[in-house]
C-alpha cells in the first residue's frame, strides 16, 4: 500500500490514496536430447497480476483554497499471460555450445495511470515482445575464461514509454560477454 500527495499544474492536488498490486505466476521448463550432442528446451511460465488504486483530485481556488473541483475514483484492472520459450542447443564439444531460442515472448504486465483524472483511461495495456536469438558460449583456458556471443531480435508491442504516440518498438543488436 502506498500514499503520496502530489502537486500538479497551478495548486491542483492529486492524493493517491493507495496502490495495491497481487502477482502470482508459475514456471515450468525441460530439456528433451533430439539427436547426439543435440538439445530441445521447452519452457511455460503463467503469470497473473491485479492492480487496484485509489485516488483523489482537488482544485482549489488559489487565493482561498476554496475547492473549485473535486473527484475521486477507484479502479482496479487484471492481466494474465502464458508465455512460452524454446531453445535449440547444440554441444559442439565440452566447451562449445551453440543455440537458438525462437519465439520467447517477453511480457510486462499494463498498470493504472493515477495521474489520469478520467477514471476510463487510467488503465494501459500490457508490453509483449516476441525474441529471437541465436548465440555461442564457450570455455577457455582449463575454464577460467568464458566467452559468450549473442545476437538477437525482439519486436516490442505496446511500449511501456511516457508518450501518447508510442505503439511499438523493434530491436536488434548483439552482446560479447567474457568473464575470467
Amino acid at each position: 500500500m502506498h500514499k503520496e500527495t502530489t502537486r500538479n499544474k497551478g495548486s491542483e492536488r492529486l492524493e493517491i490514496e493507495s496502490i495495491d498490486a497481487l502477482q502470482l505466476s508459475v514456471f515450468g521448463q525441460a530439456t528433451f536430447p533430439l539427436f547426439d550432442k543435440v538439445y530441445f528446451t521447452a519452457g511455460l511460465r503463467y503469470e497473473y497480476i491485479s492492480k487496484t488504486l485509489k485516488s483523489h483530485y482537488r482544485k482549489p481556488r488559489f487565493d482561498t483554497e476554496a475547492t473549485l473541483d473535486e473527484s475521486g475514483y477507484d479502479t482496479d484492472a487484471d492481466w494474465n499471460a502464458l508465455l512460452p520459450k524454446a531453445t535449440l542447443s547444440w554441444n559442439a564439444g565440452k566447451k562449445v555450445m551453440g543455440y537458438a531460442s525462437v519465439g520467447r515472448r517477453g511480457y510486462m504486465a499494463g498498470g493504472l495511470n493515477a495521474y489520469e483524472n478520467d477514471k476510463d483511461r487510467t488503465k494501459f495495456d500490457e508490453q509483449t515482445s516476441m525474441d529471437y536469438e541465436v548465440g555461442t558460449k564457450t570455455q577457455w583456458f582449463d575454464n577460467r575464461l568464458s566467452f559468450n556471443l549473442d545476437l538477437f531480435y525482439m519486436d516490442i508491442k505496446d511500449i511501456h514509454v511516457y508518450s501518447k504516440h508510442a505503439r511499438a518498438l523493434s530491436l536488434c543488436g548483439f552482446k560479447c560477454r567474457t568473464s575470467p
